[in-house]
């Protein structure tokens, strides 16, 4: 449902907690930080038809926020870890898709 892909390695350590936060509640995520560019990891994401996309760079990190990319290519800045989590969460139990 959800792929985190971190822009630089100083991301990586937020990467996790995000990563640890959405396994908490259950739902399937996945963390990407490979040492390959941005744009292949949203290519190869999107390919994989990955519902929701979290890019984490160094404003993403030192804002405590997520860039989140919808599987539509809509993208929504600074959204809050708990906002994004808890509207996933709603979108889950009506089993709507956005």
């Amino acid at each position: 449902q959800v792929k985190i892909l971190t822009v630089t390695d100083r991301a990586n350590k937020f990467a996790e907690h995000i990563l640890q936060e959405l396994r908490k509640v259950g739902i399937r995520a996945e963390l990407d930080d490979r040492s390959e560019s941005i744009n292949k990891k949203v290519r190869e994401a999107s390919l994989e038809k990955t519902n929701y996309i979290l890019t984490l760079g160094d404003k993403e990190v030192d804002k405590k926020s997520l860039a989140v990319r919808h599987r539509s290519g809509k993208v929504d800045f600074d959204v809050k870890v708990k906002t994004f989590i808890q509207d996933l969460q709603k979108e889950i139990d009506t089993k709507e898709i956005k």
